[in-house]
């Protein structure tokens, strides 16, 4: 199996699947199938891309794909991944996972007996500044982690151009609105950084005038289980594009500023400052090359959907605790 010769079929034409088909095309995938509600948006990709749109998800499964990838909604991606897995389909998750906990467990373990994997799209796994600061913790240059921070804000009218915000499922009461969940990258990378993760406690509101029915902030402290703290901002409110984070370690700081910029102040007071290849563009291709070698049996995905069932586990802690208003333990 080539990449020229594998078929996916991409469920959700929106800016996800949109970038996801975009990335396939340029990795060499001939054969994309697209689908969406929104026919339109599906006949206007596959006519960029010189793909094949399809009526509904059944009809693409009956085209004989290698592989699927779930960009819908996440109130949508359990039933389309059970669909995938039930036809015998290795499949791409994009982040996060689903919006509950409910049958994910069943999910996974069906994928596993069947010999299947579920891939799961945190691409900042896959992000040159990240990746260095995993290293630098895991090679013991900044000593024991005692404490991360890791920001993502950016006015959500600002986030795709020409785009009414409203109709971003962000804004909407379902189960998949609000920040928090949107931006679950933070939750995932934080957690591959510090480790496992013991208790979650957020803060959370609607603060701004922006037409959303769930919170547009969140502060959330978590404990990790080797005795190190987060603590973890986002927002869709602030002005400009703020994303970053900072590990305090018992040898050393590391700071990290989007895209690229890297500092590091060693006990002693060294200063070291760098500037690293950062394009996000390759981190999805990345992704996606990955993607295409587990489907030819070369590779297993980075982020496995046990991987992300546990980054969704404290992302949704961190909802509950905003709720509650209580530490929720994990």
């Amino acid at each position: 199996m080539t990449e020229s010769s594998i078929t996916i079929l991409v469920v959700g034409c929106g800016s996800a699947g949109t970038r996801h088909a975009r990335t396939l095309r340029k990795l060499g995938v001939n054969n994309l199938l697209l689908f969406d509600p929104d026919q339109n948006a599906a006949d206007r990709l596959a006519a960029e891309l010189s793909a094949k749109s399809v009526d509904s998800v059944g009809q693409g499964l009956e085209s004989g794909p290698d592989g699927l990838i779930v960009t819908s909604p996440p109130n949508h991606h359990l039933s389309t991944a059970n669909l995938a897995i039930e036809s015998g389909l290795n499949c791409f998750v994009e982040k996060p996972l689903s919006d509950s906990l409910e049958g994910l467990e069943e999910l996974l373990s069906r994928a596993e007996r069947k010999g299947l994997f579920i891939m799961v799209g945190y691409n900042f796994r896959y992000f040159a500044p990240l990746i260095e600061l995993k290293r630098l913790i895991s090679s013991g240059e900044l000593g024991r982690v005692m404490t991360v921070r890791a920001e993502f804000g950016q006015y959500l009218p600002t986030w795709r151009m020409g785009t009414d915000y409203r109709s971003n499922y962000i804004t909407s009461g379902s189960n998949a609105g609000g920040v928090i969940l949107e931006e679950s990258h933070e939750f995932d990378y934080v957690r591959w950084l510090a480790g496992p993760v013991e208790s979650v406690y957020c803060a959370s509101g609607r603060l701004s005038d922006l037409e959303m029915e769930l919170e547009d902030t969140a502060l959330v402290i978590m404990r990790h289980s080797n005795g190190a703290l987060s603590h973890i901002s986002v927002d869709c409110t602030q002005h400009g594009y703020a994303r970053g984070a900072r590990i305090v370690g018992t040898e050393g700081t590391a700071n990290w500023t989007f895209p690229s910029m890297l500092s590091i102040v060693r006990r002693g007071g060294t200063r070291e400052e760098r500037e690293l290849s950062a394009d996000l563009a390759i981190a999805y291709e990345l992704e996606m090359s990955e993607f295409l070698g587990c489907l030819r049996g070369l590779t297993k995905p980075r982020v496995d959907g046990w991987e992300a069932l546990e980054s969704l586990k404290i992302t949704l802690a961190a909802r509950d605790s905003a709720t509650s208003g209580n530490e929720v333990r994990i």
